[in-house]
Formats: structure tokens, sequence, C-alpha cells
């Protein structure tokens, strides 16, 4: 069972399995309300909004990013904002998004499910959509699928985390197209949850193609890797393209932003000398995660560095949509290129690492 997703990753950790252990006990015993106070939309831009949760994507392995490799042509060159620097809530997918998708008890790194981000969309009237290539499990298997639950609508490629049938990426394309071109001028928030570049990554692109060649096989997971990232870039352009007709034909308003749950480091694979990317070992680079948005009204290319905690980033989503709510700042923005005024201690966990660092691999000429 250990070896099942999400379980692997709980398995990762013994802190973090602790805590979601018993989060899931309580997530088990009760049906999760909305504690959100009344919001208002306030500049509310656009009518779609389509949130877009990468998978173990650390920032340093996409071109967009500075690697040398080109996997990200859609991200490098569209019109909107790239931010170096978002720093992921943790280094698994259930220890970062538990936090990342909640406003969180910062003094203790808590999430409150309550106060979710699905929850805050609705509470200011917008309709919420999750569509998602990761496992649902059950009803309260995971404390991602409670927060998705909560949606007026979802679509999972899968229930279960058992093995099965692989399902792409690609298939989510069609139930993003169904929800938009149904009411295109709707305000609504669709959640995009991709498999992206899960560890084992060479079974994520079994219907796409390596990006280079490699002449050893040292390298041939991480060329898996960086080309799972082309594939991810490739449907961010699919849903951008999807967004950017319906916006000539109706007029329908949309801003997209992508970011990853986490990153991964590297392990040297004793058996034949392979290096894989694994999630969990607590490295920054499982920390450091990519943050782009883009829109209808971007008409232009910006690119900055500033430290934005993952802890934040519910606030942040917040003023994206356009919501006020009480217990938010609305001065708060993820794009504003200036470091968040307070990180609640998630800098000093980088700052302070128990490993060496792990930078990037070029495989060129490899």
């Amino acid at each position: 069972m250990l070896r099942q997703t999400p379980l692997q990753f709980i398995s990762s950790i013994v802190e973090s399995s602790a805590k979601v252990k018993s989060e899931l006990s309580e997530l088990s015993n009760f049906s999760l309300e909305n504690a959100w106070p009344e919001s208002v939309l306030k500049d509310s831009a656009f009518d779609n909004y389509i949130l877009v949760i990468g998978e173990s994507a650390r920032r340093d392995y996409l071109h967009a990013y500075g690697y040398p490799i080109s996997n990200t042509p859609f991200m490098s060159n569209a019109n909107g904002t790239l931010v170096n620097g978002l720093t992921a809530g943790g280094p698994n997918t259930v220890s970062s998004l538990r936090l990342m998708l909640t406003h969180p008890d910062t003094d203790h790194w808590e999430p409150n499910y309550g106060l979710n981000i699905i929850d805050l969309a609705k509470s200011a009237g917008i309709k919420t959509y999750w569509i998602s290539n990761q496992p649902y499990i059950g009803e309260f298997d995971t404390p991602i699928s409670a927060i998705a639950k909560r949606s007026d609508s979802k679509f999972f490629t899968k229930y279960s985390g058992m093995v099965q049938k692989p399902t792409s990426d690609f298939d989510l394309l069609a139930e993003v197209a169904k929800v938009v071109t149904q009411n295109p001028n709707e305000k609504k928030l669709i959640v995009v949850h991709l498999y992206g570049s899960h560890p084992k990554a060479c079974e994520r692109i079994s219907d796409y193609r390596k990006i280079t060649t490699t002449e050893s096989s040292r390298y041939e997971h991480i060329n898996c890797y960086i080309s799972s990232m082309h594939k991810t870039d490739d449907i961010l352009q699919s849903i951008n393209n999807l967004m950017e007709t319906e916006y000539s034909i109706h007029h329908a308003t949309y801003s997209m932003l992508y970011f990853s749950d986490h990153g991964l480091s590297h392990e040297e694979r004793k058996k034949d000398s392979g290096i894989l990317l694994v999630s969990g070992i607590g490295n920054r680079e499982d920390y450091e995660i990519p943050l782009f948005v883009t829109s209808s009204s971007d008409h232009e290319r910006r690119e900055c560095s500033a430290f934005k905690s993952g802890l934040n980033f519910v606030n942040g989503l917040a003023n994206w949509m356009g919501i006020e709510n009480s217990h938010l700042s609305s001065s708060y923005s993820l794009f504003d290129c200036r470091d968040d005024p307070d990180n609640y201690g998630l800098q000093n966990r980088l700052t302070t690492p128990s490993r060496a660092p792990d930078p990037a691999i070029d495989i060129r000429d490899k």
C-alpha cells in the first residue's frame, strides 16, 4: 500500500506522515463546511480563471527558468508574467497542496480545510470546476480530494491509485473545452490538476516524444523528465489556444495561472548507476517551483525574481480572481515582483538545508 499514490508520498517523510494521517482521520469523520465569511468580487477582470496545477516540476529544469534545452517554447515566449521565486509549502504533493490550496495556520503550518480555494471562489459567486488526472481514491482518502469534492463539478480520469490503464494529461483537454464552450462567458474557476512530471517520468511520456537523445542510459530518466515538462508546456499552449478561440468568437475573457505542487531531487540508482528524480527528500530544489500567468489582456511579457511563499498562495489566488474577503489582504499580489513581507519561516527552511545543493544536470552531449 505504501507504494500506491498518494501513500508513497506520505511514507517519504515521517513528520508529514503523522500530520496527514491525523487529517485523514478528521476528514473522514465530518463533512467539510465553508468557513469563509462573505466574499465580494471587486475588479474581477476575467470570465474564465484557469488554475493549472503541475506535478513534480522543479523550475531549474524548465527552459523558461534557464535550463539549456528548449522544453518550454510556450512559457518561454508567451505574453504574461513569469515569476522566479515561488516556494512550495512542502516537498511532496500532499504536504504542499494542503497548505497552498487552503488559507493555513501560519504559526503552526497547519491547513484549514474550511478555508479552501474552492469554497472561497464559491463564496464570491464563481462557478467551480475540478478536472484532474490524479487519482481520486475515495471520498476523503486524500486531503486534495476533499477540496476537489467541494467543486460544483468535478472530473477525474481515474478514481483509484491501484495499477490501471495509464491516462494522459492530454485527456483533460476535451473536458476543459466542454466546460468553457458550454458557457464561455460564465464567471468560473477551472482547476486542472496534471499528472505532469510525476516520478517514473518515462511512463508519463508514453504518448509523447523525448526531447533529445542521450548516449548514456545513466541520463535516460532525466531526458524523460525534461520531456514531460515539454508535454506540460504543450498542454498549457493547447488550453491557451482554446481560450484565445473563445475570446475571439464570444469575447470570453480569461486568465490562466500555472504552478507546480513541488519539485524533485536527484537520487543515484545503484542497480545500473542511473540518476532518478524522486520526491520528498527535502532538498531546497524540492520547494522551488514555477509560476506563470497569461491572459486575454496581456500584450507584453514580463519576467522577474521575487520570493513568494506557498503559505500566501490562496491570498494571491483570491486577488488574481478579484475576490475580497475579511480573512485576506487585498494588497497582496503574486505578480508584483516584490518579496513577500512575511514568508512565515519558509525561507529559513531553504537557507539552512540539511543536504548539499542539488542543481539541474545538463544532459547535452551525455
